[in-house]
């Protein structure tokens, strides 16, 4: 299990994670780029982490709808494959 140590808006963290150090470190990159954006927008620290969530919430939604879409059309198109090989 890798842990990074790490600062963020004045705060020390410590992440763990059995996916390595770098793996961490590109999160904790990401989320600290996202934050900061938004506390140029925000100068109230609270409301700069809270539109920074939900931005990368919105970014989990949109890749998961992707997801489902993906693998929709391959259940349809495996299901067409299948049918194919039944009937020769």
């Amino acid at each position: 299990m890798s842990e990074l140590k790490f600062e963020i808006l004045g705060q020390r963290l410590v992440l763990s994670s059995p996916k390595g150090e770098e793996y961490l470190k590109e999160l904790a990159e990401y989320v600290t780029d996202k934050i900061r954006k938004h506390s140029k927008i925000y100068p109230d620290t609270l409301k700069a982490v809270i539109t920074a969530c939900i931005e990368i919430a919105e970014e989990l939604y949109s890749e998961r709808e992707k997801l489902l879409k993906l693998e929709e059309e391959l259940g349809r198109r495996i299901d067409l494959v299948l049918k194919e090989i039944e009937n020769g």
